[in-house]
């Protein structure tokens, strides 16, 4: 079942990609591919368990999938060392944004599920 899981996977991921190209790439490939495997998901197009093992084996080895992108840093330190003040202030807003952003959400569906508690 895990190369099944793996091709529907990249099939979602290709899609993602020729939706994302032929509406101009407003979103990216890999994105839009999530979401189109998310509705295909919720309306029960895909069922979870032909996608588990291959989920769960990219899931526990995640570190394999940032090593790239932390290798072309480490590449291109050179050119990120001149704006490090910048990079800096860009990845601190970044980070207060999300954290903002989680909290905020979590109170909204907190709210949410404690007045459908209440009726």
């Amino acid at each position: 079942m895990g190369l099944v899981g793996f091709a529907i996977i990249l099939a979602f991921l290709v899609l993602g990609e020729v939706v994302a190209a032929l509406t101009g790439n407003f979103l990216p490939g890999s994105v839009t591919g999530m979401v189109l495997l998310f509705l295909a998901l919720r309306f029960k197009l895909v069922r979870p368990d032909w996608i588990r093992q291959a989920a769960d084996l990219l899931t526990r080895n995640m570190t394999l999938l940032f090593l790239p992108p932390a290798i072309g840093i480490v590449d291109q330190w050179a050119m990120l060392s001149s704006h490090i003040w910048l990079w800096a202030a860009l990845v601190a807003g970044c980070w207060l944004l999300v954290l903002s952003s989680a909290g905020l959400t979590h109170k909204a569906v907190s709210s949410l599920l404690h007045k459908k508690k209440e009726a």
